[in-house]
């Protein structure tokens, strides 16, 4: 009998127990999405109270110690941000995004010594993990934080041993810091040790070179790479895309012939530019790429009688449907 009744009393306790905590975490609930209604509302001041209770019962939740400091910063509390921010660090010293929230505080009380050194302190936490340096720098271009973005990637590179990593990432950094020489500079890095990538770097670079400052510095940069890397022919091969770009086929041209010569290619590539040329209506350069292969190897290339064939019907194009010849044409 005795050990019935203490079943159905522990039975009856566990139940209770069950049942409080259903409502507190019901009440948990209710209180989270109030504050957020709050704070999406503006009315920082309610959203505070709950935010605080909460993150009080439960820091380790991510999204209570948020949604306290966003308020706080909303408020311009800065002390008491301050002393949640530092609360957190002491807590998980190894959490940079704290060191980051502390950073932004700083920087909104105009104290950029005290801001920079929780940046760098951020940084100087980070361990040789890839995936982890990426998730620190995504922090700080969330926040446009980017020259301690880029400070994140250059800091990764010497903990992984190798420059090898982060060169798109670093690319991006600089075109949105408006660093057109740093972009184009970082993007061609990238082909300093990967030439399959020379597709892809094009692809990128396609809608910046419609602004002339981006083309002019990619022209230049290209031609001292050039001039450095003789033996990289992605180099030449993306300053010959750059004018077919531009529809500058006898710029191409030049780029073209002189990749045909260095990798003995019979005219392969200048053939490809002749016919692009036509497509486009550039019957003169068409017709100067076609002449190069016939002048250059003569009846023992393999492109002698297309050439020569394509010549001839660019030139009856240009003075039938373009009605563009001159004298020497006819």
């Amino acid at each position: 009998m005795f050990r019935k009744i203490f079943f159905l009393f522990t039975l009856s306790l566990v139940a209770v127990t069950l049942s409080l905590s259903k409502g507190f975490a019901q009440t948990e609930v209710q209180d989270y999405n109030l504050a957020q209604y709050y704070f999406n509302s503006g009315d920082f001041e309610k959203a505070q109270v709950l935010y605080e209770k909460l993150f009080s019962k439960n820091p380790d939740k991510q999204e209570y110690y948020s949604g306290y400091y966003n308020t706080l910063v909303s408020l311009k509390d800065y002390d008491g941000a301050i002393k949640v921010c530092k609360k957190e660090i002491k807590r998980s010293p190894k959490n940079s995004s704290n060191y980051i929230d502390l950073g932004k505080i700083y920087q909104y009380l105009n104290d950029e010594k005290n801001s920079l050194a929780q940046f760098n302190m951020a940084i100087d936490n980070l361990s040789p993990d890839a995936e982890e340096i990426l998730q620190l720098a995504d922090l700080f271009e969330k926040s446009k934080l980017y020259d301690m973005e880029l400070a994140t990637y250059l800091k990764g590179r010497k903990l992984l041993s190798s420059d090898k990593y982060f060169g798109y990432e670093i690319a991006d950094v600089y075109a949105q810091k408006g660093d057109i020489a740093g972009a184009v500079s970082a993007y061609l890095d990238i082909l300093e040790y990967n030439q399959a990538g020379e597709a892809d770097i094009e692809n990128r670079l396609q809608d910046k070179i419609q602004d002339s400052k981006y083309f002019t510095e990619l022209q230049t940069q290209l031609y001292k790479r050039i001039q450095k890397s003789p033996d990289n022919n992605t180099f030449p091969e993306i300053l010959m895309w750059m004018f077919v770009q531009k529809k500058d086929f006898e710029g191409a041209l030049v780029q073209a012939k002189a990749l045909d010569k260095k990798n003995h290619e019979q005219g392969a590539r200048v053939f490809q530019l002749g016919q692009s040329a036509f497509t486009e209506a550039y019957y003169d350069a068409a017709m100067k790429c076609y002449q190069y292969i016939v002048d250059e190897n003569g009846t023992r290339g393999n492109y002698y009688m297309a050439a020569k064939t394509n010549f001839l019907q660019t030139l009856k194009t240009k003075i039938t449907v373009a009605n563009t010849y001159t004298n020497d044409d006819l």
